[in-house]
């Protein structure tokens, strides 16, 4: 991010959740943005006994959703976002949409 110009965020960023959980986001800017990487083994780690995997999606889901509710906007990147060099196009384009100076 440094080298490409973009500002740094502020790591490992907490909100409040109207269901009174806490939600830790990978990066955040200016309480209007939070970055998110989704990774198999976060999915894997958070899956309950007994439960399916599309379980933990659904539960993410509702947590991005409570995020939004806040005024968040959310942005989730893969593995293969980084690998093909599009993540820094993604967050470029997602701050000037957001007004987040680059």
């Amino acid at each position: 991010m440094i080298d490409d110009g973009l500002p740094v965020p502020d790591l490992q960023v907490e909100y409040a959740l109207r269901s009174g959980r806490t939600a830790r986001c990978d990066f955040g800017i200016d309480d209007v943005f939070v970055g998110e990487f989704d990774g198999l083994v976060k999915y894997r780690r958070n899956m309950r006994r007994g439960e399916e995997p599309e379980d933990v999606v659904i539960r993410e889901k509702i947590r991005e959703d409570e995020l939004r509710d806040l005024g968040l906007a959310v942005v989730r990147w893969v593995w293969e976002d980084l690998r093909r060099g599009r993540l820094m196009r993604i967050l470029r384009s997602h701050y000037a949409r957001l007004g987040i100076r680059v």
